[in-house]
């Protein structure tokens, strides 16, 4: 028979290895291109000491002149805290009970349950690592009743459970149940009074999400960064091109040029939205230029700029290009994802509720240490 043991002894012993492996592999493609570590760990902060610019001690002489003066090695201290990463399933206690004499039902009870949390965590997971990590993922435009309208629903899917932000109140765990995608509106499980400035995020995230490449391409120099103030520290940078028109390979080349000659960063992964592809594609076949595709690690394709895979990303902001030294980045974890069985059980009854749930958790933080050797283009036109 089933009890809550050999479920927690499925989720350990099976499930737990299967959403590790999708969320570690299967994920994002610019994903697995990072370094996943746990150096750098001091408590619940990153801590990094980033090197830039030369070592001043290197000079000419003669074998009767005076040697070069020393000069050490540049560095600035990053700092950030990490940010924690939860995926909670649910079952009722009536569901469990149904199944309990029958295995195959329940082992299709909690896959349905895992591959509902992974495809949640997929996505959320992925899209933090385009965002400012603000969690903001939209702004209410106009609201009335349990419909909102926003300026964009790039980062919105049906099911989806939001807060609202206002500038004096929070509305918590309000479900989106449906998306009028062409008018960009919201229709949501319950009444709101949302108005216009508001903003939306993920239930439970506003500013606690990661540090993501929105952070990192924000053009406002006044924004710290790591705890860095970068309008005091130029090679924090990136190379920013606003308003690029029609894409070609010059203007590809042209911000790798610059990374490698001004901040000798290494271009080794193109990022781009949808739309930005289809206008690529475009030039490539105006051009007469073939087109060569790639798989990469996880089964994710792309094609290629002189060897370097170009990747369609649904979570890269629509009209923009990303061109990223990935050996800049790392993920930095406590733990890889794990079952919350500090006493000794998974799957745990919600106080005052006729059901169970399970928490799968990851502790880490997304860090750059050189920001100024990534570059970005946007208003690329479609």
């Amino acid at each position: 028979m089933i009890t809550t043991n050999t479920a927690d002894v499925a989720l350990k012993s099976y499930y737990l290895d299967v959403l590790r492996n999708q969320l570690n592999t299967n994920t994002n493609p610019f994903y697995n291109k990072i370094v996943t570590t746990s150096k750098n760990i001091i408590g619940n902060k990153v801590v990094r000491l980033a090197p830039y610019a030369l070592n001043g001690g290197f000079g000419f002489s003669s074998d009767s002149g005076s040697l070069p003066k020393a000069g050490s090695n540049n560095y600035t201290h990053f700092e950030t805290t990490t940010k924690d990463m939860y995926g909670v399933i649910e079952i009722s206690d009536k569901a469990m009970k149904a199944s309990r004499l029958n295995t195959n039902s329940f082992v299709d009870l909690l896959t349905e349950e895992m591959k509902g949390i992974l495809e949640a965590a997929k996505f959320n997971y992925s899209r933090a690592l385009f965002t400012d990590g603000s969690g903001v993922i939209a702004t209410v435009m106009v609201a009335a009743a349990n419909q909102i309208f926003v300026d964009s629903v790039k980062y919105l899917m049906e099911g989806m459970i939001i807060d609202i932000i206002g500038p004096s109140y929070t509305e918590k765990g309000k479900r989106i149940i449906a998306i009028n995608r062409a008018e960009k509106v919201l229709v949501l499980d319950s009444a709101t009074s949302a108005s216009e400035g508001d903003k939306i995020t993920v239930q439970n995230s506003y500013g606690k999400e990661l540090t993501g490449l929105g952070a990192i391409f924000n053009s406002d120099t006044t924004q710290t960064l790591y705890g860095v103030n970068r309008a005091e520290n130029y090679w924090m940078m990136p190379y920013l091109s606003a308003n690029t028109g029609e894409i070609s390979d010059l203007k590809i080349q042209t911000a790798i040029d610059y990374l490698e000659e001004t901040a000798g960063s290494t271009v080794d992964y193109i990022s781009c939205s949808y739309d930005v592809r289809r206008s690529y594609l475009s030039y490539l076949e105006l051009t007469r230029r073939n087109i060569d595709p790639l798989t990469l690690e996880g089964g994710f394709q792309a094609i290629s700029f002189g060897g370097i895979p170009v990747v369609a990303d649904r979570h890269c902001p629509d009209g923009t290009m990303d061109l990223l030294n990935s050996k800049s980045f790392a993920m930095h974890v406590l733990s890889d994802w794990d079952w919350l069985d500090d006493d000794g059980k998974i799957l745990k009854q919600i106080a005052g509720k006729p059901a169970w749930t399970a928490v799968l958790a990851k502790y880490g933080e997304l860090m750059c240490d050189h920001p100024g050797g990534q570059a970005r283009l946007t208003g690329i036109t479609v």
